[in-house]
């Protein structure tokens, strides 16, 4: 279960796909964006990560809902530099925070690519958890959880490292995305060095 677990399992599940969905996603404009034009262009970046995702065999679903999905993710999830959720998406199409580096709709559709990411690497996380993990056998949550602490107790918090296996057994989720998303902060920090 924790090889599926692993960062470059879900990396080549979820995360590759979407990027190569957003490389050949490209974007042309040639008139001022409009909330229309942010609402109908981050449906059709959904719709293409759902075609990448989906492959061959699956069905794409329908223009509007993937329009209407992704309305829902930017007001959820969307950190803007001027506001958050879908006004605040529009005012960083409309006003990019750095001039010399516009990324106008761009940086909007990244940001909502890698909303769309953590969305279905927890969707992933939790099918892998529920196919493999037993709800009524204590003995194995128990190991589990043992093996969660022995192998990736660095990456605890200090609160998680003091508590004995027993009581993480029940909190084996949650502590596995807690461990992907601190993962997944120090990769970026590695990949970001500060400046002198």
């Amino acid at each position: 279960m924790m090889a599926m677990l692993e960062k470059d399992h879900a990396a080549d599940l979820i995360d590759r796909p979407i990027d190569e969905a957003v490389e050949q996603f490209r974007l042309q404009w040639s008139n001022p964006v409009t909330s229309r034009a942010c609402h109908k262009e981050s449906g059709r970046l959904v719709r293409a990560v759902i075609a990448a995702m989906a492959g061959t065999h699956g069905r794409v679903p329908v223009a509007g809902w993937c329009r209407d999905w992704a309305l829902d993710l930017l007001q959820l999830a969307y950190r803007g530099t001027h506001d958050n959720g879908y006004e605040g998406a529009l005012l960083d199409i409309l006003y990019p925070p750095d001039p010399l580096f516009p990324e106008g709709i761009d940086g909007v559709l990244i940001q909502l690519a890698s909303i769309i990411k953590a969305r279905l690497r927890e969707a992933y996380m939790q099918r892998v958890f529920e196919r493999h993990m037993d709800p009524c056998d204590p003995e194995l949550r128990l190991a589990i959880a043992e093996e969660i602490q022995h192998r990736y107790y660095r990456l605890l918090t200090p609160e998680l490292r003091r508590k004995q296996p027993f009581e993480l057994a029940g909190q084996i989720p949650e502590l596995l995305t807690a461990i992907r998303d601190t993962r997944q902060h120090v990769d970026h920090l590695a990949a970001d060095p500060l400046d002198d």
